[in-house]
């Protein structure tokens, strides 16, 4: 095996307990590469790879590329930099590859996905993120930094959440819903620290919705099909389909279309197409 000019003994292993980490070193000993099931297992506070050198193998072992490839393992790359000090045992950390589940899923090495968590094909999880086992999460979904998806919360396909967005047990999501940085939800109308007791109130956001950047949603209600919620809202009641909501609390202004393009203000005539996608209009504000 051959990975930036260096050679190194493969050995392959098939399970997590039979190897957790993998090395390949170069002519003088020093690790360039390290494969491992957990990188962030092996990153110090400043986010760089930290091993004790003497503890490595005098043999650079890697994994071999078998049919199943390198799914669920992830490679960190160590920069060149650090080859020149290797009397350090923190090394800067050139890359890491975002590694592929055998159920068909991405996630970074950093993210935590428990078992139990139900992830569908094609969704790609990144840094730092917590899936909580129990949770349910769609195929083709795209979770951004720090996305936390908590036990019991149901997230359907084609959804997109963007960084820093908790998703607490009782939210149902449902498929090609976007949610925007550091939007939150909340299940809980009396919340207490010391409660013993507590009541998961379900929140439900229909198919097509979109949630603004900063916005609150109080759990109980339902956000329709296609509905959108401007950035910084407050959502305290029911927001009909393809409404568009704005303000704390968040009030009915207009309706908007599949595309998202605004359609007409309240009060205003809704035009029977679209002027941006032509997409008919029968039905929009109807309710």
């Amino acid at each position: 095996m051959r990975a930036h000019g260096f050679e190194g003994e493969e050995i392959a292993f098939d399970t997590k307990e039979a190897s957790p980490s993998a090395y390949l070193t170069d002519p003088d000993g020093n690790v360039v590469e390290l494969w491992t099931w957990d990188v962030a297992h092996h990153l110090d506070r400043r986010g760089r790879l930290s091993f004790d050198r003497r503890t490595a193998p005098k043999h650079g072992p890697a994994l071999k590329r078998t049919a199943w490839g390198m799914r669920g393992m992830a490679c960190a790359r160590i920069g060149p930099s650090a080859l020149r000090r290797p009397q350090s045992l923190g090394y800067a950390l050139a890359s890491v590859d975002v590694n592929e589940s055998p159920a068909g899923y991405s996630a970074h090495p950093t993210a935590v996905v428990e078992d139990g968590a139900l992830v569908g094909p094609g969704t790609r999880i990144w840094h730092h993120s917590h899936i909580r086992r129990g949770s349910q999460i769609g195929a083709e979904c795209n979770l951004g930094f720090s996305v936390y998806v908590d036990a019991g919360a149901v997230i359907g396909d084609r959804c997109k959440i963007q960084n820093h967005v908790s998703v607490y047990r009782g939210v149902v999501l449902e498929d090609n819903v976007f949610v925007g940085p550091s939007a939150t939800f909340t299940n809980d109308l009396s919340p207490r620290a010391a409660s013993p007791e507590w009541e998961v109130v379900i929140t439900r956001v229909g198919s097509g919705a979109s949630i603004g950047a900063n916005a609150t949603v109080v759990c109980g209600v339902t956000i329709g099909a296609w509905a959108m919620v401007g950035a910084g809202s407050v959502v305290t009641s029911e927001v009909p389909e393809y409404g568009l909501v704005v303000g704390t609390p968040a009030r009915l202004i207009g309706w908007v279309c599949n595309c998202g393009a605004l359609l007409a203000r309240v009060a205003e005539p809704i035009p029977p197409k679209c002027g941006n996608c032509a997409r008919p209009t029968e039905g929009i504000g109807a309710s």
